[in-house]
């Protein structure tokens, strides 16, 4: 069995990497000066101009730079951290699909296991139905007992036994396969 790993962990990891990505751009808006434009305006007396005493509108506009510069001062180490950040979710992501293949691998390998079994289990049904088989024709002509004949039985069922418990277990490393790949 092969598919594609759909756990939920990796949508996890990405949004911790657009987070850092995020959180970059802010780091970097956050430290560029930052212009604006601003008009005000009004009636009053005074207006603009102090010695004239009568009521009149006035307006002021202009532009507006404003940087703040600390920031700047602390830029570098915040921008190390994003990047060792960074680096952790990507190692942690690594070794989760590492991890994770390695667990596939296992249950892979156990399910390959219990098919190897379950053909030798079949063939060891087959096997113990013709004993049985023989069993019975010697107890009807009086070589066998009614004892060897229950053995012989109780041999094939404790085989088909063995068989079920194989398929039940295959069945197990299936779904275990499906919920670490995620589905």
């Amino acid at each position: 069995p092969s598919g594609e790993i759909r756990r939920p962990e990796l949508r996890l990891f990405e949004a911790q990497k657009a987070s850092i990505n995020v959180n970059r751009r802010l780091l970097h808006d956050i430290n560029l000066p930052h212009i604006s434009l601003f008009v005000q305006g009004g009636y009053g007396r005074p207006a603009l101009n102090m010695l004239d005493n009568n009521f009149k509108p006035y307006a002021v506009g202009g532009l507006r730079l404003s940087w703040n510069i600390a920031g700047l001062y602390t830029l570098r180490k915040q921008k190390r951290q994003l990047e060792l950040n960074a680096r952790a979710v990507d190692v942690q992501h690594e070794t989760f699909l590492l991890e994770t293949k390695l667990t596939l691998n296992k249950h892979a390998s156990e399910m390959e296991k219990l098919r190897r079994l379950m053909a030798s289990d079949a063939e060891v049904i087959r096997l113990r139905e013709r004993v049985k088989e023989s069993t019975r024709n010697q107890l009807q002509f009086g070589t066998a007992t009614a004892n060897d004949y229950i053995l012989h039985v109780n041999a094939e069922n404790r085989a088909r036994l063995g068989l079920a418990q194989h398929e039940l277990q295959l069945l197990w490393e299936a779904y275990n396969y499906q919920m670490t790949l995620g589905e």
